[in-house]
């Protein structure tokens, strides 16, 4: 009787285990695309809140360049142990 006491003690760890596994990878998941969605529409307002004047006299290389390496981006990477 103590046998199948232990497995049910077992079993039922097991089960949690996977269900805050899942629950924590469901939860990361919102999490991202939550940030992704907020830095993409805060970088498209900032485009097109840009005068036009500032496209036809600045090189494409030069803006994708900044887009690339800017400080917050640096910030960033440092923050999230990303090599630079």
């Amino acid at each position: 009787m103590q046998f199948i006491a232990l497995q049910i003690v077992y079993f039922s760890i097991f089960l949690g285990t996977i269900l805050v596994a899942i629950v924590k990878a469901f939860l990361f998941v919102y999490c991202l695309i939550g940030a992704s969605s907020n830095l993409h529409n805060d970088v498209f307002k900032a485009v097109f809140a840009s005068p036009m004047s500032f496209f036809d006299s600045t090189p494409t290389g030069r803006i994708l360049n900044r887009l690339v390496f800017c400080s917050a981006v640096q910030r960033l990477n440092h923050a999230t142990g990303l090599p630079e």
